[in-house]
């Protein structure tokens, strides 16, 4: 089951990236954020770090804040 985390994060040069990420483990948070990102987050890069991960109702995702591949992974079920 497909899980929804509103993750702020910095970089090298910038801070406040605010993303919304679908996983369906909280493990693999990171790992999206990087595919995700409009701002260049790196895993394993010194400078790129995660502010903080909160958990939100799939029901309060707007779909503008999802990327294609994320709406199709919640439109299979």
């Amino acid at each position: 089951m497909m899980k929804a985390f509103k993750v702020r994060y910095s970089g090298a040069g910038f801070s406040g990236g605010q993303e919304i990420v679908l996983v369906e483990n909280e493990e693999y948070i990171e790992k999206a954020l990087e595919e995700k990102s409009t701002r260049d987050f790196e895993v394993g890069c010194s400078y790129s770090k995660i502010q903080s991960s909160t958990e939100i109702p799939l029901s309060k995702v707007k779909l503008a804040d999802l990327s294609v591949t994320e709406f199709l992974q919640l439109t299979k079920g």
